[in-house]
């Protein structure tokens, strides 16, 4: 094994990677093919792997990322108030189901990424029913803006959290993933 790869905690070169990943709106599975599995991004993700530098040169291109910015340590979490940090999040919501609303998908999707931005590192700490509206609102707007192929990742991740809410949320994602093959003539 590299030296550089060894001194670096695997948990937090996983949870760069992971970060990494989810600020651009990747699925583990768009980061893996052709060369690995979903399941071997996960097991990085998670620190319950170490990737070769070939394999992590790889992942951080797919990620938007440099290999450096993968292996610098993560500062410590900050302290946040959940609850705060969640009514912010909801407030900046709120602007973006009215940007919707009133057409104007790009301001939607600049007010989801302010949303994102706040929540930070703190994301995994909110609601997974905020964690929903801001991925499915961010797939409306890209079919709203007429993008469905953007729309895929979003999706995904919103059927992920929807199936930890209830039925209502999965059937919601379903309709909107069907509107999304729609627009692509799938």
């Amino acid at each position: 094994m590299d030296p550089t790869l060894a001194a670096i905690p695997a948990g937090t070169l996983g949870a760069r990677l992971r970060q990494a990943r989810r600020a651009r709106g990747l699925t583990q599975a768009a980061v893996a093919r052709p060369e690995f599995t979903k399941s071997y991004v996960s097991a990085v993700e998670r620190g319950h792997a170490r990737p070769s530098l070939k394999a992590l040169e790889l992942m951080a291109r797919r990620v938007g990322v440099s290999m450096a910015d993968l292996l610098t340590p993560l500062a410590p979490p900050p302290a946040f108030d959940v609850p705060a940090l969640s009514a912010a999040v909801r407030d900046v919501l709120v602007a973006a189901t009215w940007a919707l609303a009133t057409a104007a998908p790009q301001t939607a999707l600049a007010r989801l990424a302010e949303a994102e931005a706040q929540a930070g590192p703190a994301w995994d700490a909110l609601p997974v029913a905020l964690r929903f509206r801001l991925v499915y609102l961010r797939a409306a707007a890209y079919l709203a803006r007429g993008t469905p192929g953007d729309a895929r990742a979003p999706l995904a991740q919103a059927a992920d959290l929807a199936r930890q809410l209830d039925a209502e949320a999965v059937a919601r994602v379903q309709h909107l993933t069907g509107r999304a093959l729609l627009q692509q003539d799938l």
